[in-house]
């Protein structure tokens, strides 16, 4: 009896770990909004690190959330690239 039981708690770990697997992602916001990847990978491009491009977002768009992207969303979106892009 305690086999069954026990095999019945896996079964059910592992269909709650399908089901968290499966829901689906936030998407970022770089991801989204093109005027703002393009800023992004500009200041890349040009040697900027993820603090600097922040900074330099929130100077640009004071005003605008949107038009914003925090050090953490720039390094989570790096992250998230596929190699060599």
């Amino acid at each position: 009896m305690p086999l069954d039981r026990e095999r019945l708690r896996c079964q059910e770990g592992y269909q709650e770990a399908q089901g968290r697997r499966s829901r689906l992602r936030r998407v970022g916001k770089l991801a989204v909004d093109l005027v703002l990847f393009g800023l992004v990978q500009h200041f890349l491009q040009e040697g900027w690190s993820p603090g600097q491009i922040a900074g330099t977002l929130k100077l640009m768009w004071p005003d605008s959330l949107d038009l914003r992207g925090s050090a953490e969303t720039i390094y989570t979106f790096l992250h998230d690239l596929p190699r060599g892009a």
